[in-house]
């Protein structure tokens, strides 16, 4: 009988300890994009030059860009797996050391993409000849709309607190060499069984490209071995709808530029958000002094 009794124990036992795994088993969620109809998310996304450095000394240089931004996605096709991602931005405004700056008001990117977040251009709708060209206040406006609404997510379902690692090539205009990025992401939490909270750290090399002199005189000039970094970028990804609906981190860029035939290391920092545009938050003009990503 004791030994009976003793049996009938260890069973209770063992049962009792594996439904107490399974209840505190974490839970994991299935991230992907999936969208089942066209989406059409209005938001706004803003960026402040925070300092510019030249050979390790500030040059005492800011600027800051606004713009609305449209992101339009349709619904997944059964026979390619991917769906069009199209990020209209309009009304940009930038400024430059409290001066507003000319240039394109408009800018458009068609993405074909994969529910895992690969990604290609639409070569024949992509309307920007080059996206790692940087804007005139010092901003590639382009490239940090993509990087807001760019989550590469995992092959596997994974837990709050989890994170995964890759190395994605995105070839984003033509004629232009593939950007080759390192992507590490966490999945932070879960609200309401819809709104995940992703926390990235991505580093890319930037081909080649001309912009502004950087000391604000004369003529472009050449931008070599340039290497963006974005940390801590918090994205709030809505996984009904399937889009990112919040953004915003810091980013920064480095490089060598050619001051007539002197190489010469410069530093960019960035702060950026990308938010909801409420439909009263009308564009305004009159703003050159103003910052952007603290409103």
């Amino acid at each position: 009988m004791k030994h009976a009794w003793l049996v009938s124990v260890l069973i209770v036992s063992w049962v009792a300890g594996a439904a107490f795994a399974q209840e505190t088993a974490p839970k994991q969620y299935a991230l992907c994009y999936n969208p089942q109809a066209e989406l059409v998310v209005q938001q706004q996304l803003n960026a402040d030059v925070d300092k510019v450095s030249m050979e390790n000394n500030p040059l005492g240089i800011a600027g800051w860009m606004k713009s609305n931004l449209q992101c339009t996605v349709t619904a997944l096709d059964a026979a390619t797996q991917r769906f069009t991602m199209t990020l209209a931005l309009s009304d940009i405004q930038q400024a430059f050391n409290g001066q507003m700056m000319d240039g394109s008001k408009e800018a458009c990117m068609v993405l074909q993409v994969s529910p895992l977040g690969e990604v290609e251009a639409d070569i024949e709708q992509l309307k920007t000849a080059d996206l790692t060209k940087l804007d005139q206040a010092g901003i590639p406006s382009q490239l940090l709309a993509v990087l807001c609404h760019l989550v590469r997510f995992p092959e596997h379902p994974v837990a709050i607190g989890e994170q995964w690692e890759v190395s994605p090539v995105l070839q984003l205009a033509p004629d232009t060499d593939p950007l080759a990025l390192n992507v590490t992401t966490q999945l932070v939490g879960v609200k309401e069984e819809r709104e995940a909270s992703l926390l990235s750290q991505l580093s890319m090399f930037v081909p080649s490209f001309k912009a502004p002199n950087p000391l604000g005189y004369g003529g472009p000039v050449p931008i070599k071995n340039g290497e963006l970094t974005v940390t801590d970028l918090a994205q709030t990804f809505d996984m009904q709808s399937g889009v990112v609906t919040a953004a915003a981190g810091k980013a920064r860029f480095k490089a060598q530029v050619d001051m007539g035939g002197f190489p010469l290391n410069v530093q960019v920092d960035w702060s950026l958000a990308m938010r909801l545009r409420p439909e009263a938050d009308q564009p305004t003009t009159d703003i050159a002094t103003q910052p952007t990503t603290a409103d």
